[in-house]
Protein backbone atom coordinates (compact mmCIF):
# COMPACT_ATOMS: atom_id res chain seq x y z
CA UNK A 1 0.00 0.00 0.00
CA UNK A 2 2.82 2.43 0.69
CA UNK A 3 4.37 1.68 -2.61
CA UNK A 4 1.03 3.15 -3.90
CA UNK A 5 -0.12 6.02 -1.56
CA UNK A 6 4.34 7.13 -3.17
CA UNK A 7 3.16 7.06 -7.08
CA UNK A 8 0.15 8.94 -6.55
CA UNK A 9 2.22 11.53 -3.77
CA UNK A 10 5.25 11.80 -6.17
CA UNK A 11 2.94 12.25 -9.16
CA UNK A 12 0.89 15.12 -7.15
CA UNK A 13 4.62 16.64 -6.45
CA UNK A 14 5.52 16.83 -10.20
CA UNK A 15 1.87 18.49 -10.95
CA UNK A 16 2.77 21.23 -8.19
CA UNK A 17 5.91 22.08 -9.62
CA UNK A 18 4.45 21.75 -13.51
CA UNK A 19 2.01 24.58 -12.13
CA UNK A 20 4.66 26.91 -10.62
CA UNK A 21 5.89 27.15 -14.20
CA UNK A 22 3.08 27.15 -16.66
CA UNK A 23 1.11 30.21 -16.27
CA UNK A 24 -2.45 30.18 -17.25
CA UNK A 25 -2.61 26.15 -17.10
CA UNK A 26 -1.78 26.43 -13.28
CA UNK A 27 -5.35 26.20 -11.84
CA UNK A 28 -5.75 23.16 -13.82
CA UNK A 29 -2.31 21.69 -12.62
CA UNK A 30 -3.42 22.27 -9.15
CA UNK A 31 -6.61 20.91 -9.07
CA UNK A 32 -5.10 16.99 -10.82
CA UNK A 33 -2.68 17.79 -8.39
CA UNK A 34 -4.99 18.55 -5.50
CA UNK A 35 -7.02 15.11 -7.14
CA UNK A 36 -3.39 13.07 -6.62
CA UNK A 37 -2.79 14.31 -3.17
CA UNK A 38 -6.69 12.63 -2.10
CA UNK A 39 -5.52 10.01 -3.54
CA UNK A 40 -2.53 9.70 -1.17
CA UNK A 41 -4.04 10.34 1.77
CA UNK A 42 -3.23 13.86 2.31
CA UNK A 43 -6.62 15.62 2.34
CA UNK A 44 -5.09 18.69 3.78
CA UNK A 45 -2.80 19.59 0.97
CA UNK A 46 -5.32 18.45 -1.33
CA UNK A 47 -8.12 20.45 0.05
CA UNK A 48 -5.27 23.79 0.43
CA UNK A 49 -4.30 23.44 -3.39
CA UNK A 50 -8.44 23.53 -3.77
CA UNK A 51 -8.76 26.25 -1.95
CA UNK A 52 -6.28 28.22 -4.08
CA UNK A 53 -7.88 27.45 -7.17
CA UNK A 54 -10.95 28.41 -6.06
CA UNK A 55 -9.88 32.27 -4.69
CA UNK A 56 -8.73 32.56 -8.19
CA UNK A 57 -12.50 31.77 -9.78
CA UNK A 58 -13.11 30.86 -13.02
CA UNK A 59 -14.17 27.52 -14.84
CA UNK A 60 -10.88 25.71 -13.15
CA UNK A 61 -12.39 27.65 -9.83
CA UNK A 62 -15.76 25.54 -10.44
CA UNK A 63 -13.85 22.10 -10.98
CA UNK A 64 -11.63 22.88 -7.86
CA UNK A 65 -14.96 23.48 -5.47
CA UNK A 66 -16.38 20.25 -7.16
CA UNK A 67 -13.39 17.94 -6.41
CA UNK A 68 -13.30 19.90 -2.93
CA UNK A 69 -16.64 19.01 -2.34
CA UNK A 70 -15.94 15.11 -2.95
CA UNK A 71 -12.84 15.07 -0.75
CA UNK A 72 -15.60 16.66 1.69
CA UNK A 73 -18.23 13.79 1.16
CA UNK A 74 -15.31 10.92 1.28
CA UNK A 75 -14.20 12.87 4.37
CA UNK A 76 -18.06 12.45 5.65
CA UNK A 77 -18.49 15.88 5.97
CA UNK A 78 -21.63 15.57 4.06
CA UNK A 79 -23.01 19.06 5.16
CA UNK A 80 -19.81 20.62 4.21
CA UNK A 81 -19.84 18.92 0.90
CA UNK A 82 -23.59 20.13 0.22
CA UNK A 83 -22.85 23.84 1.31
CA UNK A 84 -19.69 24.07 -0.85
CA UNK A 85 -22.40 22.62 -3.73
CA UNK A 86 -24.52 25.20 -2.94
CA UNK A 87 -22.32 28.00 -3.38
CA UNK A 88 -21.40 26.22 -6.92
CA UNK A 89 -25.00 26.12 -8.10
CA UNK A 90 -25.05 29.82 -7.69
CA UNK A 91 -21.64 30.63 -9.73
CA UNK A 92 -22.60 31.90 -13.02
CA UNK A 93 -19.02 30.61 -13.90
CA UNK A 94 -20.21 27.14 -13.47
CA UNK A 95 -20.50 25.49 -16.86
CA UNK A 96 -21.15 22.10 -18.48
CA UNK A 97 -18.01 20.62 -17.44
CA UNK A 98 -17.83 21.05 -13.52
CA UNK A 99 -22.18 20.57 -13.68
CA UNK A 100 -21.47 17.53 -15.22
CA UNK A 101 -18.54 16.46 -12.48
CA UNK A 102 -21.20 17.35 -9.53
CA UNK A 103 -23.97 15.39 -11.10
CA UNK A 104 -22.05 12.47 -11.15
CA UNK A 105 -20.32 12.91 -7.78
CA UNK A 106 -23.57 12.95 -6.17
CA UNK A 107 -25.01 9.79 -8.30
CA UNK A 108 -21.94 8.30 -7.06
CA UNK A 109 -23.22 9.05 -3.36
CA UNK A 110 -26.65 8.02 -3.92
CA UNK A 111 -27.61 11.27 -3.82
CA UNK A 112 -30.27 11.62 -6.92
CA UNK A 113 -32.45 13.96 -6.20
CA UNK A 114 -29.92 16.30 -5.30
CA UNK A 115 -28.31 14.86 -9.13
CA UNK A 116 -31.29 15.76 -10.96
CA UNK A 117 -30.78 19.36 -11.46
CA UNK A 118 -27.16 19.51 -12.34
CA UNK A 119 -27.93 16.51 -15.24
CA UNK A 120 -30.64 19.12 -16.09
CA UNK A 121 -27.76 21.64 -16.19
CA UNK A 122 -26.06 19.72 -18.77
CA UNK A 123 -28.23 17.24 -20.59
CA UNK A 124 -28.36 19.83 -23.61
CA UNK A 125 -25.17 19.36 -24.74
CA UNK A 126 -26.35 16.45 -26.75
CA UNK A 127 -23.48 13.90 -24.48
CA UNK A 128 -25.45 10.50 -25.29
CA UNK A 129 -23.91 8.73 -21.81
CA UNK A 130 -25.14 12.05 -20.07
CA UNK A 131 -27.90 11.59 -21.11
CA UNK A 132 -28.53 8.04 -20.04
CA UNK A 133 -27.47 8.29 -16.85
CA UNK A 134 -30.13 11.21 -16.59
CA UNK A 135 -32.73 8.71 -17.38
CA UNK A 136 -31.33 6.30 -15.15
CA UNK A 137 -31.46 8.87 -12.26
CA UNK A 138 -34.70 9.91 -13.28
CA UNK A 139 -36.45 7.02 -13.32
CA UNK A 140 -34.86 5.26 -10.07
CA UNK A 141 -36.71 8.13 -8.60
CA UNK A 142 -40.13 7.73 -10.77
CA UNK A 143 -39.48 10.55 -12.65
CA UNK A 144 -40.62 11.77 -16.46
CA UNK A 145 -37.67 12.22 -19.07
CA UNK A 146 -38.61 15.85 -19.74
CA UNK A 147 -40.19 16.79 -23.24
Amino acid sequence: MAGTLSRYAVEAAELEAAAASSGSDAPQLLVEAAHQWRLAGDSERSQGLLGTVIAGGGEMGCYARAELAGLLFDAGARDAAFAELALLADDPQCGDGPSRVVAELLTDQGALTAAVPWYDRVVTTGDPILEVNRSRVRKRLGLADPE
